[in-house]
């Protein structure tokens, strides 16, 4: 996952918005954006998956590039799988139009994401809940790295608040 500040406010308030270009997440983590989305989305390009070789289950660095990898060895396969029914249903009909819908769950899309700085203290806060889903978590430590340093302490209030409770 790769995370991008793109817009950058001057000023501190908490009416800011700031935007992220965000690559590499799955449909599900997209599905979870989609409020926050800015502009349209891409995903991984179905053209170089049809040029790709056939996948095994033991491919996952391969197939990374085109989906995201879990922590479960068994998802991962069923995903790589996926993925190899895709490649050879894209070479069997070349002018085969995919939907995304069609997409395996764990495709990698892009996209870009206004967030207001309530919303990213939520999201960033989120990195120590046991229940916030991995890729989430990965996101949001990619959300705080891509944040200005010199803005990290916007960040602080959130962590204090929760302590407190």
């Amino acid at each position: 996952m790769n995370v991008t500040l793109l817009q950058n406010p001057s000023s501190i308030s908490e009416d800011l918005t700031y935007t992220f270009f965000i690559e590499g997440i799955s449909d599900i983590l997209f599905q979870e954006l989609m409020p926050y989305k800015k502009g349209s989305h891409t995903i991984a390009p179905l053209e170089k998956l049809k040029k790709e070789y056939s996948f095994s289950s033991l491919d996952s660095l391969r197939a990374s590039k085109y989906i995201v990898m879990l922590k479960d060895t068994l998802l991962n396969e069923k995903s790589i799988k996926t993925l190899e029914e895709l490649r050879i249903s894209l070479q069997s009909n070349p002018n085969n139009d995919i939907k995304e819908e069609s997409l395996p769950t764990f495709y990698k899309r892009s996209l870009n994401c206004s967030f207001s700085l309530k919303k990213l203290q939520e999201l960033i806060f989120s990195i120590d809940l046991e229940s916030t889903p991995l890729e989430n978590k990965h996101l949001s430590k990619a959300l705080f790295r891509a944040f200005p340093k010199e803005q990290r302490k916007l960040f602080d209030e959130v962590v204090i608040q929760d302590k407190k409770k």
